[in-house]
């Protein structure tokens, strides 16, 4: 075999695994009643959260359910802290705690990189007076971001499969 053919074939392998892998997840998800709840945080104790937001989008006081600000298209919020009370962009809030939701992509600023996630965005203020930011999803869609990043496509397909039940039951 040359060395050519030798690699389009690893190639072909790769891609195959990697298919029926994302295929696993999907099938998994589809096929759960419900998918239960997860809060991941982003962010703790941090002065100020930047949020890239696209597509429709709202911010929701968690205390009230009142919602504080919706819109639509690509826009950027700075959240800060004023006297223990969330600020966006500068402007106070009657509120210490916020759900962010974006239909299309909801960025969150990490030093100079901007990271995406998945699902809501929960953006609370603690005791000390800085941010809380904890993304809540479901258990499925955190797992389909999740999983290619823990786990090589080229692994054999059994470590792929192990891999996604471990990481459901974690």
């Amino acid at each position: 075999i040359s060395p050519g053919l030798a690699s389009r074939n690893d190639y072909r392998t790769m891609l195959r695994r990697f298919i029926v892998f994302m295929w696993l997840l999907v099938c998994v998800g589809a096929c759960a009643r419900q998918q239960p709840l997860i809060r991941v945080a982003i962010k703790t104790d941090a002065d100020a959260v930047r949020l890239s937001l696209e597509g429709t989008y709202s911010m929701t006081d968690l205390r009230t359910g009142k919602v504080l600000r919706k819109g639509r298209g690509n826009n950027t919020a700075a959240l800060s802290v004023c006297e223990r009370r969330l600020c966006i962009d500068t402007r106070p809030l009657d509120t210490d705690a916020i759900r962010v939701q974006a239909s299309k992509s909801l960025g969150v600023q990490k030093g100079p990189e901007l990271t995406r996630y998945r699902g809501d965005l929960d953006v609370l203020t603690n005791e000390t007076g800085q941010l809380s930011a904890i993304n809540r999803l479901g258990l499925e869609d955190y797992l389909a971001g999740v999983l290619p990043r823990e786990v090589p496509a080229s692994w054999p397909m059994a470590a792929l499969q192990a891999q996604a039940v471990a990481s459901r039951t974690y």
